[in-house]
């Protein structure tokens, strides 16, 4: 029952608007109520990256110091700039996106950015419905969906409960339906 839901903020009515989704449900807020985390479904542990992020770490990321980067401190890069208050408010380097590294007019030579952002994000699932991508932006959905085949075309995507971001896809002649959980996204809202 409605009344049994969790009222919706209007910060968190905000995060889905900016996030990309447009809604054409009749009872929007009952929607949104089911699509609240469930901490259960939850499998990467934000907080073990509480303290990885530095200014430091993503500039040597950016300019192509990559000796130290291991999938962990990739991990940590990402995942750890969550905890930043950039994050918090809805910004988000584009340097931590991979289709920036691939992107010619940048002005940024790319030594296999791409690829490490790439491969901590898949790291964390294999995109089915039980095992989720964990991103931190709708822009690594579309990395990540590039990356498995640069022909998948997005049919359509819609908002599962969980905050589990379902994209149907197609490639080729092939049927494909990748899942991501997006609920860090959507977390952010309650620590500003």
């Amino acid at each position: 029952m409605i009344e049994d839901l969790p009222i919706i903020t209007d910060k968190e009515l905000r995060a889905f608007e900016e996030y990309g989704y447009e809604y054409y449900f009749i009872n929007q807020a009952e929607y949104f109520a089911t699509c609240l985390l469930d901490e259960n479904r939850r499998k990467l542990d934000y907080s073990k990256y509480e303290h990885a992020f530095s200014h430091e770490l993503l500039k040597d990321f950016e300019e192509g110091r990559l000796d130290g980067f291991d999938m962990e401190s990739m991990r940590g890069l990402i995942y750890g700039f969550t905890f930043t208050e950039d994050y918090a408010n809805g910004l988000i380097p584009d340097t931590l996106r991979a289709g920036y590294w691939q992107w010619e007019d940048n002005n940024k030579v790319n030594l296999g950015q791409d690829r490490l952002i790439e491969q901590a994000l898949m790291s964390t699932g294999d995109g089915t419905e039980g095992n989720p991508f964990c991103v931190i932006c709708m822009d690594q959905e579309y990395d990540i969906i590039n990356s498995l085949s640069p022909d998948m075309k997005v049919l359509r995507q819609r908002l599962l409960p969980g905050y589990i971001d379902c994209f149907e896809c197609d490639e080729g002649s092939t049927p494909r339906v990748v899942y991501f959980d997006i609920s860090r996204w959507f977390e952010r809202v309650r620590l500003i």
